[in-house]
């Protein structure tokens, strides 16, 4: 690993859980409020979607981060409220993955999966 990946790595679990920390069952209840009132939407409590971030590959990657569409690229996910505020992100995995697949190998897809996002039941 390079200084920025480790650098980057290290100031990322300093500042996430000042700046963004994983919602308590009373933020997702508020979300879920929000998205009723705003776009008429029950039950639910955030927006998931991927976007590819273009990036310049690193030394000796091969085509690990080659996009299909010739050029490379990393996922970010994210989960927004219904003001498109960003509840949660994970960046980091590789374009040749579905949706479904990045969410099962990122930590909040790992957290749902376990039930341990601390969504409130129905």
């Amino acid at each position: 690993m390079g200084i920025v990946t480790v650098a980057c790595e290290m100031l990322w679990q300093k500042v996430q859980p000042l700046h963004m920390p994983l919602p308590t069952r009373e933020k997702w209840m508020k979300v879920a409020g929000r998205f009723e009132k705003l776009w008429h939407c029950s039950n639910c409590c955030g927006a998931l979607d991927s976007k590819l971030v273009r990036l310049q590959i690193p030394n000796h990657s091969g085509s690990l981060y080659r996009f299909y569409r010739d050029f490379n690229a990393l996922v970010l996910q994210a989960v927004v409220s219904a003001d498109a505020r960003f509840l949660a992100v994970d960046i980091g995995d590789f374009d040749r993955n579905s949706d479904g697949g990045v969410f099962n190998h990122f930590d909040i897809g790992m957290k749902f999966i376990t039930n341990n996002l601390y969504i409130p039941p129905q």
